[in-house]
């Protein structure tokens, strides 16, 4: 990331690249789950989406205005951060849940029925299965 120069401070980082949001997915029996470290700590500036297989995540850092303050040295990342990951076609929309909390976004995507493993029985006597092949 290259620092920019912000007219009335020092060098800043106001705009992320996209993969400034480090994320996590992983899978259960019933779920795939996308956690994101959230920039900022307002919920309220985060979106979560699903379109088709791909689930995105836009969230918003904003430049915190303070009166009287000047700026020594700026590190933090600011602006909008994005990122899109493919997640199967398998979800279920409409049952989409994602809560924030200590800045990190945790979104639970179920599966379809059908997407879920399902056991099969293995039985002793192969009669019926040859019995069907033939």
């Amino acid at each position: 990331m290259v620092a920019v120069t912000v007219p009335g401070r020092l060098p800043a980082f106001p705009e992320a690249r996209l993969t400034d949001i480090p994320l996590d997915m992983f899978e259960t029996r019933d779920d795939v789950v996308v956690q994101v470290a959230l920039p900022g700590d307002d919920p309220e500036h985060a979106q979560v989406e699903l379109d088709g297989n791909r689930f995105s995540i836009k969230a918003e850092r904003l430049w915190p205005e303070r009166e009287g303050v000047t700026w020594l040295h700026v590190e933090s990342p600011y602006g909008t951060f994005h990122r899109t990951v493919t997640v199967g076609p398998s979800i279920q929309a409409d049952r989409i849940e994602a809560a924030c909390k200590n800045g990190l976004l945790i979104s639970r995507l179920p599966k379809a029925e059908q997407a879920k493993p399902k056991p099969i029985p293995v039985c002793m006597d192969t009669r019926e299965l040859e019995a069907k092949a033939e």
